[in-house]
């Protein structure tokens, strides 16, 4: 069996390289006869396309969503020919294939590099893989640059936005002072954050923070129906039971009291509920039991409790050992 050289590239061979993934890597190909031409490599050595995993199918489906987004945006490409050909290989009398891609960006108008122009005479028809064509090395290395640039800005566009980022985006200076403190609250307990999606929260800036597939509470930035909360955090639903296992301050007890969520007949939780919140009766409470609009500062001690409170009940109802850091405030079991 001949050696692979794809599995043994040079380090002038690999000069090329435009981007890599887990399990793919990108080269400008050596032969420009349409430009911008690539070529897809798999990382491990694999002879068809049949052998690859479920993951490297997956993670060519994202280098192709690059690829053809980078090649539009900043080349005009109209539509991309994909081949997986292989034949070269079978040419020996030992063939040892190394699964690889070609991709052909296809364009309608002209392309012009340092003011040489390209076209493609064979738009709209299938690729001519007899074709002579050449591209000067100054042509060349532009290409290279302009395609290399194009994909971080498409790697940097498609990254998902974290929590983080709508805070700083969203909310006023103070304002993100205080969301961060409780992000980093939540993410010091191992909590991790979803944001939702579904119909009801589409287009919204909305997410459950959950511990262990448990909610903790729910954060929403900037809802465009209420415009006067620049943010809110609600609790998951707590029983009643809890507030008696804890003692609080004076000052806890307060704010939630002040804060009960009462039912507004969404239809979510049917009427809500009969609760006892340190001693006090509430009727008709929300299946969030908590809702804090536009905290503020004086706000973290009561957020950081009802975190710890459920966090705590989480851990209780998983059967885990109790590992919680507890804030100033500090709850106690009574």
């Amino acid at each position: 069996m001949e050696m692979c050289n794809w599995c043994n590239l040079t380090a002038e061979e690999q000069k090329w390289k435009l981007t890599e993934s887990s399990s793919w890597i990108v080269y400008l190909a050596d032969k420009q006869d349409y430009i911008g031409r690539c070529v897809i490599v798999l990382k491990r050595h694999c002879a068809s396309l049949s052998e690859l995993t479920d993951e490297e199918w997956m993670d060519l489906k994202r280098i192709i969503d690059k690829l053809e987004s980078s090649f539009k945006d900043t080349l005009g490409a109209n539509l991309s020919n994909w081949s997986c050909l292989l034949n070269d290989f079978y040419k020996s009398e030992n063939p040892n294939p190394h699964l690889h891609l070609h991709f052909r960006p296809r364009y309608k108008n002209p392309i012009v590099l340092n003011g040489n122009e390209y076209v493609d005479k064979e738009f709209g028809h299938h690729y001519d893989r007899k074709k002579e064509f050449t591209i000067t090395e100054a042509d060349r290395q532009e290409l290279y640059m302009r395609i290399l640039n194009a994909l971080k800005v498409n790697e940097h566009n498609m990254q998902p936005k974290k929590i983080e980022d709508y805070i700083v985006q969203e909310l006023l200076p103070n304002e993100q002072e205080v969301a961060l403190e409780f992000i980093d609250y939540l993410k010091d307990k191992n909590i991790t954050f979803y944001r939702d999606n579904s119909e009801c929260w589409k287009n919204k800036i909305y997410y459950w923070a959950k511990l262990d597939n448990w909610c903790v509470c729910f954060i929403a930035i900037h809802d465009p129906e209420e415009p006067d909360n620049h943010w809110t955090v609600w609790s998951d639903d707590m029983n009643s039971e809890w507030f008696e296992k804890y003692n609080v301050d004076n000052n806890i007890k307060e704010q939630a009291w002040s804060y009960v969520d009462l039912c507004g007949k969404c239809g979510a939780c049917d009427g809500g509920q009969r609760k006892n919140i340190w001693g006090k009766e509430f009727n008709a409470v929300c299946g969030c039991t908590f809702r804090i609009d536009n905290p503020q500062k004086e706000d973290l001690p009561f957020l950081k409790t009802i975190v710890d409170i459920t966090v705590e009940e989480i851990i209780c109802s998983l059967g885990k050992q109790k590992k919680i850091k507890i804030c100033n405030c500090k709850i106690e079991r009574k």
